[in-house]
């Protein structure tokens, strides 16, 4: 098959080819109108639970028995066309990115995985500079190989911010040139350069929780309390994921896929967004009552501004030690706007409950009053493991 002839693989429609190699990924359309990566691999690694790493869904099998792993669809560019486009990045930024993208890879390495190619195009950046790894290629490997990755992650950013003599992040950088860290140790090097250089927000962790939590209530229409969700979360079923065993997967050019191709068509079928808006805000109480992060990715599409908002509420949550109490919202309407492929617009009308916030000892630590009616627009996008949040504004 030329390389740049589409394989025909169940369920999926290619598109393009990303890159120009000679056996690059390619952008697929799904059966369910969403976008999807697919790569000729042996099989999908068992890759962990991380908000940086890029999802995979599994694989499928071509006519000819090759197997092709799906990852998520990526609207963001590499940090290599960014580097292209607009040159160095700020030190405050590299570092940020260093301290995501160094977590990322603990966690591969404490699964026994490696990711094997680390290098600009396999770092993809999202909304406001939020970043991902792209780590479908990764095998297992030990700690040769995982010092052999953080090496090259380092060199990465160092290039990124122009190898500066000086400051934080030339002080991160050199630390982990000469040191034989580890991931975990190398994830509070560069974790201090971030506080040097950004610096921490202002007042103390409950404070700055309450503040989030309570721009939250004002900001974010459809925010289940973490705290009133008791004999709901009995009620809702646990997500799984069907992905095949570990095992090599040969390295391939990242996929980036900003100009997706427009699509018009339509599933004719009548959704009810009343019902899937109600089982996106469970598992978002899911993941606050949890404080887990890893389960925003039932509710948010990864780098969006939704999925940006709710980390930041988990993290306030669990740096905080609050929780909430009798936070309700009640959907009024849901009027359908623009669809377009595998994303629609909504105007969502409802209102919020008073409630209180409580210390790790039950006690009230402050109180919300009750939000009247307030109208939303929510963009919604599907994907293969379903529906999820791109954006809210209020109207």
């Amino acid at each position: 098959m030329d390389a740049f002839s589409p394989p025909q693989l169940p369920g999926l429609v290619l598109r393009r080819p990303l890159g120009e190699s000679a056996d690059p990924p390619w952008l697929a359309r799904a059966d369910d109108c969403s976008w999807v990566v697919v790569r000729r691999a042996a099989r999908p690694p068992d890759l962990p639970q991380h908000l940086a790493l890029v999802p995979i869904y599994g694989a499928v099998t071509d006519k000819a028995g090759n197997s092709w792993v799906i990852s998520a669809y990526t609207s963001g560019s590499g940090l290599d066309r960014r580097l292209e486009r607009v040159g160095l990045v700020a030190a405050a930024q590299v570092v940020a990115w260093g301290a995501v993208l160094i977590e990322a890879l603990a966690a591969l390495h404490e699964c026994g995985l490696v990711h094997g190619d680390v290098q600009p195009s396999r770092v993809l950046l999202g909304h406001r500079d939020t970043v991902l790894l792209d780590a479908t290629c990764a095998t297992e490997g030990g700690p040769r190989e995982a010092a052999a990755d953080l090496r090259a992650l380092v060199e990465v950013l160092a290039s990124a911010g122009g190898d500066r003599a000086d400051g934080p992040l030339a002080a991160a950088v050199t630390a982990s040139r000469e040191g034989e860290l580890t991931a975990r140790e190398l994830a509070l090097t560069w974790g201090r350069a971030k506080r040097d250089l950004v610096g921490a927000p202002k007042g103390g962790r409950r404070e700055r929780s309450l503040r989030l939590l309570a721009a939250a209530g004002a900001a974010l229409g459809l925010l289940a309390g973490a705290a009133v969700l008791g004999t709901q979360l009995a009620q809702v079923p646990e997500q799984t994921a069907a992905l095949s065993p570990p095992a090599q997967v040969p390295s391939s050019p990242a996929a980036t896929v900003a100009d997706a191709p427009e699509v018009t068509s339509l599933p004719p079928v009548e959704l009810d967004w009343a019902t899937i808006l109600a089982g996106l805000d469970t598992q978002r109480g899911r993941a606050f009552a949890a404080a887990d992060a890893t389960l925003l990715a039932a509710v948010d599409v990864p780098g969006s501004q939704a999925h940006a908002r709710d980390l930041a509420l988990v993290e306030a949550l669990s740096a905080g030690q609050v929780k909430a109490r009798g936070w309700v919202t009640s959907i009024s309407s849901v009027v359908p706007g623009t669809v377009s492929g595998d994303r629609v617009e909504l105007t969502v009308v409802d209102t919020l409950a008073a409630y209180d916030l409580l210390d790790a000892t039950g006690q009230v630590v402050e109180h919300q009053p009750a939000r009247a009616e307030a109208t939303w627009s929510i963009a919604l996008v599907e994907t293969p493991g379903g529906w999820r949040i791109s954006s809210t504004a209020k109207q």
